[in-house]
């Protein structure tokens, strides 16, 4: 509720509708969570009013990510946040693993010699089973930050 009456009070502020967001996936995903772990013991109604919320909640968060960015399209922490957003709902919907993946690309225009975005975008490459880009972003951490040990562990040669 505080961040929805921020917003409206400050709607041109990127940091609201970017922690709203976030607020939103995780509800979201708790709910997920919930109807998976007690579906046996809730109704048709209940579930259905569940999925309904989880659905809303998804939308809401995914448009407030993008507002957030829109808001302020120059400030990196604006695009890890939506990333951020994205993951959480990427534990409804696998999509949003890409779209996350597709939000970090983004970043790389803004923060190019950033090595742990570099590296994160390899980790969602390899959780998608695209190991030949997975190791490309490995790689890629690594020459930004040679000494940089997780890149190292995940890139074989």
């Amino acid at each position: 509720e505080s961040l929805e009456k921020a917003t409206q009070i400050s709607p041109n502020e990127a940091l609201f509708w970017s922690q709203l967001a976030e607020a939103q996936a995780i509800s979201a995903s708790a709910i997920k969570q919930q109807l998976t772990e007690n579906s046996a013991s809730l109704s048709a109604e209940m579930k259905a009013s569940g999925d309904a919320l989880m659905k809303n909640l998804m939308k809401s968060a995914e448009e407030n990510a993008n507002k957030s960015v829109n808001l302020n399209p120059n400030h990196t922490n604006f695009y890890k946040q939506k990333a951020k957003t994205e993951l959480y709902l990427g534990t409804i919907d696998p999509k949003f693993d890409r779209t996350a993946r597709d939000t970090l690309l983004a970043l790389t225009r803004l923060s190019p010699t950033d090595a742990k975005i570099t590296f994160n975008i390899g980790l969602l490459y390899q959780a998608a089973g695209e190991k030949d880009q997975a190791k490309l972003y490995f790689q890629k951490a690594l020459a930004l930050k040679p000494d940089y040990n997780a890149a190292r562990d995940q890139f074989k040669p």
